[in-house]
């Protein structure tokens, strides 16, 4: 059951269902959100946050893959490619204080699919997550299907909110690649 606040939300500002029906660690305060539209490396983002050093709380990781409605069968075929290697790559990859989730969501209305409807689905069920435990501080965090990070990533974010409280937020530095095969 949703705290007062947070139905509030929901029911003027949601989107869509709660979509992650197992309990979050009662120690969650990290959730980490990917968007993933038409990505054939996701494994390799996936990857870097599993080698990340491990924070003192417990960490979730929502993927979003997206689309919207009417796009193309290649797009339809990538999103699926995705999806079926994820869930493979997320089997082989458990750890109690580090989870993956993967939610889809094919044929989102044209005037509102993209990255911003991604993004805020993922972070709509982090505040979900994060209400499930009663906790009103947890760290959102955006991460891109294409990206890589270093191994205190997780660390460097707990850290942050830790030693500056009031902070509202934070931005990371970051590149996308320009050409040739992604790499750490």
């Amino acid at each position: 059951m949703l705290s007062r606040e947070t139905d509030l939300y929901f029911r003027r500002f949601g989107f869509c269902d709660r979509q992650i029906a197992t309990p979050p660690e009662p120690d969650l305060s990290i959730v980490i959100v990917i968007p993933c539209f038409n990505e054939p490396d996701l494994i390799e983002s996936l990857e870097s946050l599993w080698l990340s050093e491990r924070p003192e709380c417990s960490v979730e990781v929502i993927v979003i893959v997206n689309s919207p409605a009417g796009c193309g069968e290649g797009i339809r075929w990538q999103n699926q490619a995705t999806l079926k290697t994820a869930a493979e790559w997320i089997a082989q990859h458990r750890h109690p204080r580090l989870a993956f989730h993967t939610l889809y969501f094919p044929g989102l209305p044209a005037k509102q699919a993209g990255v911003g409807m991604a993004r805020k689905i993922g972070m709509d069920e982090a505040l979900r997550r994060f209400d499930d435990v009663g906790r009103t501080e947890g760290i959102i965090a955006g991460y891109d299907a294409d990206c890589r990070c270093k191994t205190n990533y997780l660390t460097a974010l707990e850290q942050h909110f830790q030693e500056n409280p009031q902070s509202p937020g934070c931005s990371i530095y970051f590149e996308h690649p320009l050409r040739g095969p992604l790499s750490s």
